[in-house]
């Protein structure tokens, strides 16, 4: 099965859970995104700081801002696509939910949400023992695994519709992104759902 992802039909992008801001640095320089307005949210303000200065140089970036909790205090239905790249596999359930609630508040109706994670990660084999205390931790703070099966179900609790979830390759992904993303025995997962 294959997504299209029409970015001609978008006026106001959020990243969620930005980092550095590679996604929205990409979505910026893009010739195909030129008529957006690109935003970005994240957890770490050393992030939303690094996100800030690599993009505050485009035209089509707007801002982007550290958040403390959710809900936040942008205003409802500002969005029309909210991505969540490699974000929610290192969350709990509380987390996931409020996050998920968030999102669907913030995007307009009939908006999309990217969402990309590792597919059906098996968490141990990441999993470190730290030298001075003991603890075991997974070496990149993933709390959860995901199938396509199991977001599809969590999504359609949340109120979206349409999640359609699948394997993908991330090779050229970039290059990619507005076109068909095509499935592959890949390790990441990709879902489209729609409010």
């Amino acid at each position: 099965f294959a997504k299209k992802i029409r970015f001609s039909k978008f006026d106001n992008i959020l990243d969620f859970g930005c980092g550095p801001g590679f996604f929205l640095e990409h979505l910026a320089s893009n010739r195909k995104t030129k008529h957006l307005s690109l935003y970005g949210v994240d957890f770490s303000e050393e992030s939303a700081t690094a996100a800030q200065k690599r993009c505050a140089p485009l035209a089509r970036f707007k801002w982007t801002k550290a958040i403390s909790c959710v809900p936040t205090d942008l205003p409802d239905e500002s969005f029309d696509l909210i991505s969540l790249l490699e974000v929610i596999e290192h969350l709990d359930d509380n987390k996931v939910s409020s996050t998920l609630e968030e999102v669907h508040r913030l995007l307009r109706p009939g908006g999309h949400l990217l969402i990309t994670t590792p597919n059906e990660e098996d968490l141990t084999l990441a999993k470190t023992c730290c030298p001075n205390c003991g603890a075991i931790f997974h070496r990149w703070q993933h709390q959860q695994s995901w199938s396509a099966e199991r977001l599809e179900v969590v999504l359609k609790e949340h109120g979206f519709s349409a999640a359609v979830g699948y394997p993908t390759s991330f090779v050229d992904w970039w290059r990619r992104m507005g076109r068909r993303i095509k499935p592959t025995a890949d390790g990441n997962l990709a879902c489209v759902a729609t409010k």
